[in-house]
């Protein structure tokens, strides 16, 4: 086996017997970063330093021949080496492109078809090659893939528009029935076969970093940060990482021997993977792999079978068939065992009080080969339900255990891959502490039985004086609420006797309908007693129609109807004031100077809202004055609409509050409607809201083709509809009248 050191450059390593080459005997550097043996069986490093081959055939002092920037073209950067059909050796560096070594003139070039494609890169890097069955160079870059002729010196570039993966190249390789694999850094991997491409999405962490064809045609992937992918038919079936055992999950290069085992380079050390078995091997210093971390794709296998790997401190070359495992399991042993730091004899049947529930084990395995590569797993019956993932370390403590019955078990894994069929075990039990003993818990639940029994007798006694004592007091007050309600009924049935009677004189003293043509009353009262109404009246020349709202409904509403009502005829019948605004503001001052009494510096809250016409019967010309009740005219299918002064009759005196009056010529079929705010204010619909203005004039205006006695009905069935089962909110009044002439 050939080894490199961490100073003294070169080792050959031969079953017990190492020969060491000095650096100045050998390599130039100790990074070796790409190996390769040509047609005359000569091993090519490439290293931090250029180029040097190793001739075996030669003398011991001939062995080795250097190339680099002091003494040829070549450069000092040197990433990838790999040879072609006819022999020659392509040479990839990171900083120079690409320089080819014609075999039989025995001299570098560099490949200007190449580099002139470099050109533009960052450095002429190049971050993977790989040369095909057909003769076919493949570069890759941190801006796409190149593939080119040898023969021919054609070229194309692949990118991700052509369906690759990602177009920054971390590896290449290819396959026996030569397909090419390309590795995108973050995004996968791509599939090139003749003219087909599939591409094959990773997770953002599992970006390629090498790949390797093992005897079954399965695709072993090298990842950054996920172990190793087995890859067939398009699909990952298998993965290795730290939890299988594996050192790193950084592969930087993976290799086959002729058995089918798997060989993977960290940047911690290299792991042979049998795969038939599973079994898992480490290589470090201990036996023999000295160069701890592995390069990027720094791996080939000669003509005669050696697996060689490149690393940070040199090269080493592995013939697997001299490399024989022990078969034999390793001893394992718990040798301290420790209860609150203090230790404990292990025996048979350990008994802990519950104070003593802070333990820690530790233990040993031996193994010859490589002491280093001892793995262990444990568990702790009663804590785990599965082994520890494999770990180097040899001891565990367990702090603050609850009481419990527990087995701690440990069993170790040797270089060879082999663990011990029978782990070391130590048994114990923790005691609960006395108050979760069973007798002390039957104890208690005995107490607490016999005092909740004393309790409940004590209480049921007491409940049933108490008890006692209230069925007393309950006839006693049953017979004085009988009384009360007694009392209750009869004021009530007072009450509406009154209010009927009340009801009776505002029949008696209002007008019940009105005598013009074309003319109908909707008159919907909340109440018994109503605080809307309708006053008319009519001399030779003209008529006059009033709609009132007064301050409320049910009985103070109609007490301020009788004494508005009463307003209404005497400023039109005996004072002969006739303009309808005129009319307002005389009836604002008495109902203003009614309702102050000698309150005179206080603000009243009692009034009305009007809405008055006067109709000249000889000229038609309808004369408006209106509290807050506006006037609606549908002339044709359009609703004009007449607004109110906003202020009311009698509510909240102003200095300079007049009414103003709106005259208005009509015309033949004009149909006018006045009416208090009840209707629009009513609740109701799906959503239990106002009916609203807006849905009022809406439907006027859709039944003007109706007579206006089926106008009435229809707007009363419509209301009723709306409101449902909801409660009547205030009083309704609507009169309409259509002038014909």
């Amino acid at each position: 086996m050939l080894i490199g050191t961490t100073e003294n450059g070169f080792s050959i390593f031969r079953g017990d017997h190492m020969i060491n080459f000095s650096q100045e005997k050998a390599l130039l550097k100790q990074q070796v970063w790409a190996i390769l043996e040509d047609q005359s069986k000569n091993i090519w490093f490439g290293t931090n330093n250029g180029i040097t081959i190793y001739n075996p055939a030669e003398p011991a002092e001939k062995r080795f021949v250097s190339y680099n920037p002091g003494n040829s073209t070549i450069s000092d950067q040197i990433r990838f080496l790999r040879k072609d059909r006819n022999n020659d050796i392509w040479i990839g560096t990171d900083n120079s492109g690409i320089y080819k070594y014609d075999f039989n003139k025995k001299v570098f070039l560099p490949s200007f078809t190449v580099n002139m494609l470099l050109q533009g890169h960052q450095d002429n890097g190049v971050t993977a090659m790989e040369i095909d069955k057909k003769n076919y160079l493949w570069v890759g870059t941190n801006d796409g893939l190149y593939s080119i002729n040898i023969n021919t010196q054609e070229s194309r570039r692949i990118s991700t528009a052509d369906g690759l993966a990602g177009n920054i190249i971390n590896a290449l390789y290819c396959s026996g029935d030569n397909t090419m694999y390309v590795g995108s850094k973050g995004k996968g991997i791509t599939v090139i076969k003749g003219a087909e491409t599939k591409t094959y999405a990773f997770d953002e962490t599992e970006s390629p970093q090498c790949f390797i064809e093992d005897q079954n045609h399965v695709i072993w992937i090298g990842t950054e940060s996920h172990g190793v992918l087995g890859f067939k038919n398009g699909k990952i079936f298998k993965r290795y990482g730290l939890k299988e055992g594996l050192v790193s999950n950084l592969i930087n290069f993976l290799n086959c021997d002729s058995s089918g085992n798997l060989y993977c380079g960290t940047n911690r050390g290299m792991n042979k993977i049998e795969v038939a078995t599973g079994r898992i091997y480490l290589f470090t210093r201990r036996n023999g792999f000295v160069g701890i971390e592995a390069k990027k794709e720094a791996t080939y296998t000669d003509s005669e079978g050696n697996l060689w790997f490149g690393t940070m401190n040199g090269a080493i070359r592995y013939s697997p068939w001299l490399d024989k495992p022990a078969s034999l399991q390793p001893l394992t042993h718990i040798y301290r065992f420790t209860v609150n730091q203090v230790d404990q004899k292990i025996t048979t049947g350990i008994r802990l009080k519950s104070s003593q529930n802070s333990i820690a084990f530790e233990y040993f395995s031996i193994c010859l080969a490589n002491p280093d590569a001892v793995q262990y797993q444990f568990m702790l019956e009663g804590i785990d339900k599965d082994w520890s993932a494999p770990t180097n370390q040899t001891a565990i403590s367990y702090p603050a255990l609850p009481p419990d019955n527990y087995t701690f078990k440990v069993r170790a894994k040797n270089a060879a891959g082999v663990w011990n069929t029978i782990p070391d075990f130590v048994s114990f039990r923790i005691l609960p502490p006395f108050y979760q003993r069973w007798y002390f818990i039957f104890s208690v639940a005995i107490s607490i039985i016999i005092l909740l029994v004393v309790y409940i007798q004590l209480r049921e006694r007491k409940l049933i004086n108490e008890k006692n004592i209230l069925e007393d007091k309950i006839v006693e007050r049953t017979q004085e609420v009988l009384h009360m309600n007694e009392e209750l009924a009869m004021k009530n049935k007072d009450v509406v006797s009154s209010i009927q009677y009340a009801r009776h004189i505002q029949l008696s003293v209002l007008p019940s309908n009105i005598p013009f043509d074309n003319t109908f009353v909707l008159f919907k009262p909340k109440d018994i007693v109503s605080g809307d109404f309708f006053w008319f009246m009519e001399d030779d020349a003209y008529q006059w129609l009033a709609v009132v709202d007064c301050t409320g409904h049910g009985v103070p509403g109609a007490f301020m109807s009788l004494i508005s009502y009463n307003s209404l005829n005497k400023i039109v019948r005996e004072m002969q004031i006739k303009v309808p605004s005129d009319i307002l503001n005389k009836l604002d001052e008495e109902i203003t100077k009614t309702f102050q009494q000698h309150q005179k510096e206080v603000s009243i809250s009692d009034g009305m809202d009007i809405s008055l016409i006067r109709y000249n019967k000889f000229t038609h010309v309808l004369d408006y004055a209106g509290a807050f009740n506006p006037l609606w005219i549908i002339r044709k299918r359009e609703l004009l609409e007449t607004r109110a002064d906003r202020f009311a009759i009698g509510r909240s005196p102003h200095v300079d509050k007049r009414f103003s009056n709106d005259i208005t010529q009509l015309q033949p079929d004009d149909t006018i409607y006045l009416f208090t705010d009840g209707y629009a204010d009513q609740f109701g619909g799906p959503d239990n809201k106002k009916y609203k203005t807006a849905k009022f004039k809406e439907f006027i205006i859709n039944i003007q083709q109706y007579s206006m006695q089926k106008q009435k009905e229809m707007l009363e069935e419509n209301i009723d509809r709306w409101r449902g089962n909801q409660i009547q909110v205030d009083d309704i009044l609507v009169i309409g009248r259509k002038f014909k002439f």
